[in-house]
């Protein structure tokens, strides 16, 4: 196997977050799930070092670490594969003392800001607008490394990565896998298995802003840096797995037999055909829909949205069938169908509604921008029951602009 690198010739300087196909252009989303993800890594040189400078720059990680008051969870420190104590980087009320993370930098060691997309917008919103787009789990980790240095040593992650160079360079030294697609535990005991194991280097590779580098979970790495220090971001992707179907599926199933929740006794020799008589049953009468589901429902429910709050918002009763509305931007939004009714999951919430308004909110979905008395199915007086709600919930919102008529009071006005 080799790694390919793809030459980037785009006239658009900076990338922007409104898609996949901007981080990783000029590949396409198409491209890059049938031919790349969790399958082969993939390097994108740009020769545009500001491409990523919307997300990220220099000058604000320096000054997220010398003006606001980090707690411990928000940085690690590690060199050579060695984690800092914390307790040697804190202060008193177990905030990070500047001066010592940085004297830990200039000795050799890196800087990791955890969850960053939790305190800095534009990596916040850039990993929103891609988890509406892929309904992947996304979380995002920046990493300041002097020259020089190297903060881990060889090892691999139990998640895929995205590496965005923002500042500098950095080496990476790849080799292929020794476990395909390895899970979390697989991953925890990685140590025995690479002195089992050694696995074969397929290539080196130097990244410079602007340029993007994907790798599949369980490939080998080792980075470093050389006469330059550097600044990247990594994406982790935290996917659901078809292992994480089957768990989800086996307490489901055991919960649905009590012959599975007996209690094991030491000295009773263990009825296993028995057993995989009931597991047969049970697994061919499963819908493991039902657990594919559940697992992205809890999923829709633990995003919180990372944009602007409209605190002075037009009340939901001023709403006409004439007022454009539209989805929410960028929102992580389903629709699960339940055995009574349906559920609305967006933005870490959750509304139960109706099954007969189920046509309808799949014409929503389609449309994304519409008026209330363009919608099928519904009556006029249900068209505003459910747009009205819908807004006071957060998924819709006014489309500002339009010349469609809102009801301010006694007051009718039409925007220009």
């Amino acid at each position: 196997m080799h790694i390919d690198i793809l030459l980037a010739n785009t006239e658009i300087k900076t990338a922007n977050v409104s898609c996949l196909e901007d981080l990783i252009a000029p590949l396409t989303k198409e491209e890059f799930y049938s031919k790349y993800f969790e399958q082969r890594p993939f390097l994108i040189k740009r020769n545009l070092p500001e491409y990523y400078s919307l997300y990220l720059k220099i000058q604000q990680v320096e000054e997220i670490l010398t003006t606001r008051k980090l707690q411990k969870s928000d940085l690690r420190i590690v060199k050579q594969g060695l984690l800092k104590p914390v307790g040697e980087y804190l202060n008193s009320n177990d905030t990070v003392d500047t001066n010592k993370a940085l004297d830990a930098f200039q000795n050799g060691s890196t800087l990791i800001f955890e969850h960053l997309d939790l305190q800095h917008k534009p990596i916040g919103q850039m990993l929103y607008c891609l988890e509406a787009e892929t309904m992947l789990g996304l979380r995002s980790n920046v990493y300041l490394t002097p020259k020089n240095s190297s903060g881990f040593s060889t090892h691999w992650d139990s998640h895929d990565v995205f590496i965005l160079q923002i500042e500098g360079e950095k080496l990476w030294n790849i080799y292929d896998a020794p476990i395909e697609l390895p899970n979390t535990d697989q991953t925890k005991h990685q140590r025995k298995t690479l002195q089992q194991v050694s696995p074969n280097k397929i290539q080196e590779i130097t990244l410079q802003p602007g340029d993007i580098f994907y790798m599949p979970r369980g490939f080998v790495h080792e980075p470093a840096t050389n006469t330059t220090a550097s600044l990247h971001v990594t994406i982790g992707i935290r996917q659901h797995t078809v292992e994480h179907m089957l768990t989800k599926s086996l307490e489901d199933i055991c919960c649905n037999n009590a012959e599975l929740r007996k209690v094991l006794q030491l000295e009773q020799e263990l009825d296993q055909q028995h057993i995989k008589s009931i597991l047969i049953d049970e697994i061919n009468s499963y819908d493991f829909n039902k657990s594919k589901q559940s697992l992205f429902r809890r999923y829709i429910k633990s995003r919180v949205p990372k944009r602007g709050v409209e605190l002075f918002r037009t009340s939901a009763e001023d709403i006409t069938l004439s007022t454009r509305l539209r989805i929410v931007q960028p929102s992580v939004y389903q629709l699960f169908t339940r055995r009574n009714d349906i559920q609305l999951c967006f933005d870490g919430k959750s509304i139960r509604l109706p099954t007969v308004l189920k046509k309808t909110l799949e014409q929503v979905f389609q449309i994304q921008s519409f008026v209330p008395e363009e919608l099928e199915s519904l009556d006029d007086n249900s068209k505003l029951v459910l747009v009205r709600k819908l807004y006071s919930e957060g998924f819709l919102e006014i489309e500002r602009g339009t010349t469609s008529k809102i009801n301010i009071g006694t007051n009718e006005m039409v925007p220009l």
